[in-house]
């Protein structure tokens, strides 16, 4: 089992590889006092030590500056690990306020098991490679090799049409000044598209491959901020936080339970009115979709059966029996947009 140390290196040398460029520990005890060496060496500058005891604040731990949590946004720190083993639960319950602040919080203790989506996207990222756009060719009614593979640089790039996403289905949401919610970013295809028409753009990506591969493409740009989730979980961001969210090429992959549960988060943390915009989903209906599942049907027979990036069919009557239980209004249009029936805050 990785010791205190090892879980700490491990910690800072991934934030330095994602991009962090400064970042500060939660706890001012003797687990951080312990880790002093390792902070010095930090790949990435660790510029304070949140403690939570006002009577602290300004003295030091570990040779750093202790501050309090709602000094953290002030002081430029952009994520935090928790340097505590018996008290990390109670403090990573706390985390909203450090979150709702653009600062994504980290534990070194309480990984949950990596679910089938992070593994399948993790595999993908790491075997994919720079030559593999299909065409739909209508008539052998199946999937071949696309001719024009110029463009085809980070994962992702071989599914088309990202500029007629963005324009038709994503743009009509926004304005300058929204704060804006991203499903799935994967390598930022459509991220860097999205992110000079608003004001804030929070990406959850489940797939740490696939975040690595965003930082190579974007960097860090301003307003940027992708956060590192497990599974479908939105508990990081507060009731009413975004002004509109959307999902490109992710809803296909999931199962029904978890578009549902998709669904109910996104009506909490949506404003009242505001929309979700998917490009479509699964539909057996449709050629394409059709074909996949027979393909999907072959490799079973060949003995290929766990696909964690396979697609789902969902039928349209089954959003609308999740949309009459949700609060949404379901609108097809360009894509599947979905409008929150939730009432204004009094």
């Amino acid at each position: 089992m990785p010791t205190a140390r090892e879980r700490m290196t491990a910690a800072l040398a991934e934030l330095a590889r994602f991009g962090a460029r400064r970042v500060a520990v939660y706890g001012a005890g003797r687990h951080t006092e312990l880790l002093a060496d390792v902070l010095a060496a930090s790949p990435v500058p660790v510029v304070a030590v949140i403690d939570d005891d006002p009577a602290r604040a300004g003295g030091r731990c570990a040779g750093i500056e202790i501050i309090p949590p709602q000094a953290a946004g002030t002081a430029g720190v952009e994520a935090v690990v928790i340097s505590s083993d018996a008290h990390e639960e109670q403090i990573w319950g706390r985390r909203g306020r450090l979150v709702d602040a653009g600062i994504t919080v980290h534990r070194l203790y309480h990984r949950p098991a990596a679910t089938h989506y992070e593994q399948g996207w993790d595999h993908y990222a790491r075997h994919w490679r720079p030559d593999c756009r299909l065409a739909w060719d209508g008539r052998e009614q199946g999937w071949v090799r696309a001719a024009d593979q110029s463009d085809i640089v980070h994962p992702g790039d071989e599914w088309a049409e990202a500029d007629r996403a963005v324009e038709r289905l994503i743009r009509p949401l926004l304005t300058p000044d929204s704060v804006v919610l991203e499903i799935g970013p994967g390598s930022g295809r459509i991220t860097g598209r999205v992110l000079p028409h608003c004001r804030e753009l929070h990406a959850v990506e489940i797939s740490s491959e696939m975040i690595a591969a965003l930082q190579r493409r974007l960097g860090s740009p301003p307003g940027l901020h992708v956060v590192k989730v497990q599974d479908v979980d939105l508990s990081m961001f507060a009731d009413d936080t975004f002004d509109a969210a959307y999902s490109i090429g992710v809803f296909v992959h999931l199962q029904m339970e978890d578009i549902f549960r998709y669904l109910r988060e996104l009506r909490r943390v949506l404003k009242p009115q505001a929309a979700f915009v998917i490009e479509t989903v699964c539909d057996p209906d449709r050629p394409r979709h059709w074909h996949n599942f027979l393909k999907r049907v072959a490799d079973i027979d060949a003995g290929r059966r766990d696909d964690p990036c396979r697609f789902h069919f969902i039928s349209e009557s089954i959003l609308l029996k999740f949309c009459g239980h949700l609060g949404w209004k379901m609108e097809l249009r360009e894509g599947i947009r979905f409008r929150s029936l939730k009432p204004p805050a009094r």
